[in-house]
């Protein structure tokens, strides 16, 4: 059984729990044996990326990562290609592990259907791919990791665009995870 942390990256201090160091599971080991997988959102809109900017601020709070690093908590972060441009060299610093992986969760946080919650929506299949496309590039730059997995920002989807991001040849994660450590070890 799989479990995903919905929990996200906040610039405010945070008491991480206090947990058992993780193992990593392959898919079939998974399937027999319940495993939590924790994911973790790097979001970023045009907003945030002006407000970091301008204000010299930094949205996400370094104690959560230092907090997995030195438990040795896997984790999978979703990063949105915006997210990865304003920190390239935390995503590197990151990936010199093999405890993390990273994944796709497009460029600036667009929704890919309206309505979902405020943000911006696109309307077309070549703002979609481009979203996808530069993120993957960029996350391929800054971490040497090929992304498999596509998270939708707001996890705001339907089954065309369901359909539609599984054809450019990603696993769309919904909120849970299962093998996304497999090789990685």
């Amino acid at each position: 059984m799989a479990v995903s942390s919905w929990v996200g990256l906040s610039h405010q201090p945070v008491h991480p729990p206090v947990v058992a160091p993780a193992t990593v599971a392959t898919s079939s080991e998974a399937v027999l044996s319940k495993t939590i997988y924790l994911t973790l959102d790097m979001d970023m809109n045009e907003l945030m990326y002006r407000k970091i900017r301008s204000a010299g601020k930094v949205w996400y709070d370094p104690a959560v990562f230092s907090y997995l690093e030195q438990n040795h908590i896997p984790a999978t972060f979703f990063v949105s290609g915006l997210f990865a441009v304003a920190y390239p060299d935390l995503m590197h610093n990151l990936a010199s592990t093999s405890q993390f992986a990273f994944e796709n969760h497009s460029y600036d946080e667009s929704s890919f259907v309206p309505h979902c919650y405020w943000l911006r929506t696109l309307t077309t299949d070549q703002e979609k791919i481009q979203q996808i496309q530069e993120t993957e590039q960029i996350i391929k730059k800054d971490t040497g990791q090929t992304t498999t997995l596509f998270r939708f920002p707001g996890a705001c989807t339907n089954a065309q665009n369901d359909a539609f991001v599984k054809s450019l040849g990603y696993t769309i994660n919904d909120g849970t995870l299962t093998g996304a450590f497999e090789n990685r070890t």
